[in-house]
């Protein structure tokens, strides 16, 4: 008998299957988007690099091709979270710094000088934007209105891709794989004493100016910041003004459609100056003032994505303090600088988001500071 036999699973006389199909050659990788009609399983050869990958994941647009071969690197759909890198750029010393900094999220370790800033800037947003290839900051001292961004592929300084809707400082960043957000913070007008509660909404592939999309619940500063892709939503937890109010609001905008806020849950307590991050199912802050007069406090506040509600207070960091930047993994949140009133910290801490425990010293900055930025890959 002539021809090609496949497949027999009937094992019955006469029965001849399909015959296997062998991989798909090409000159490049398949994509995320690549979705082929034999589902998982799926082989791929780039007859250019050499690489082979199967299918693991069959989710239309989201696929997940796992390399096989002696190479490495999946291609996997993007991540709010990062796995390679924290940063901290810039913040108080007491005086204002513009240092980069770099650490570890695969190891604790110490971090390392890599760049600067485009000036020595304080009161820049705690928790920035982290995009695929690039980390954001968005105004700070002297009520800046620019849009910083750091290359993740090269260290190096900071370049201007664009302008804020008006100048602020200490606003709070969110943003999914195309856009970056700058929500909240103190406005240029009024003499900077005014807080404002523009939204502003920029796009992270490209030299633009952000645009004007909504406004908070609150007008506030210094709050915290959470990420949800997945869901479609960006957070803002917690905050307050110059004149000593504080909030407890937790504010959801929707990634999908611009607009205004809405107000889906509280924190244990009125307070601003935390620290932000997110896992894919949750949102964190870290510490915070509760008052004028600088009363700090220790806690770890967890708010879920999927549903609306109210956070809760889950274990304490070191010490009773405000100000931090921070970073996420899909595992664990940090927290970086930082302190209270008198003090500046050049602590890195980690504590884990799949179960509530107490944060722990992994490492320091180059620089003890205060009101930096973070960001991660």
């Amino acid at each position: 008998m002539s021809g090609t036999v496949g497949t027999n699973s009937s094992r019955r006389s006469g029965s001849i299957g399909t015959a296997a199909s062998g991989a798909t050659i090409s000159a490049s990788d398949p994509a995320i988007d690549t979705n082929p009609d034999g589902g998982i399983g799926t082989q791929w050869a780039n007859s250019t690099s050499g690489e082979f990958y199967v299918l693991t994941d069959a989710t239309a647009g989201a696929n997940v091709w796992t390399n096989v071969g002696d190479g490495t690197g999946n291609i996997v759909p993007w991540a709010y979270q990062g796995s390679n890198y924290g940063y901290t750029a810039g913040g108080y010393t007491p005086s204002a710094v513009d240092t980069i900094d770099k650490f570890s999220l695969s190891s604790d370790a110490g971090a390392t000088d890599v760049g600067d800033l485009l000036g020595a800037y304080g009161n820049i947003s705690g928790v920035g934007c982290s995009g695929e290839t690039y980390g954001f900051s968005m105004g700070g001292q002297g009520y800046l209105d620019v849009i910083q961004k750091n290359a993740f592929a090269s260290d190096g300084d900071s370049t201007d891709v664009g302008d804020l809707d008006e100048g602020s400082r200490n606003g709070v960043g969110s943003n999914n794989s195309s856009y970056g957000y700058c929500s909240g913070g103190q406005a240029s007008a009024g003499g900077g004493t005014a807080g404002t509660d523009v939204k502003n909404k920029f796009a992270m592939a490209s030299t633009a100016d952000a645009s004007d999309i909504g406004n908070l619940t609150q007008t506030r500063t210094q709050s915290g910041g959470g990420s949800d892709p997945v869901g479609g939503y960006g957070y803002v937890c917690g905050g307050g003004t110059s004149n000593g109010t504080r909030y407890d609001v937790i504010d959801r905008n929707s990634f999908s459609s611009d607009g205004d806020s809405t107000d889906v849950g509280d924190m244990t307590s009125a307070a601003y100056r935390h620290g932000g991050a997110s896992s894919v199912t949750h949102g964190f802050t870290t510490g915070g003032e509760e008052s004028p007069s600088g009363t700090y406090i220790d806690s770890i506040q967890k708010y879920a994505f999927a549903s609306s509600g109210n956070a809760s207070d889950i274990a304490d960091i070191s010490g009773l303090y405000g100000s931090m930047s921070g970073q996420s993994t899909d595992s664990h949140g940090y927290w970086s600088g930082g302190g209270h009133s008198t003090a500046w910290l050049n602590e890195i801490e980690k504590y884990t988001t799949a179960s509530d425990a107490n944060s722990t010293d992994v490492g320091d900055l180059t620089v003890a500071r205060k009101t930096g930025c973070g960001f991660h890959y």
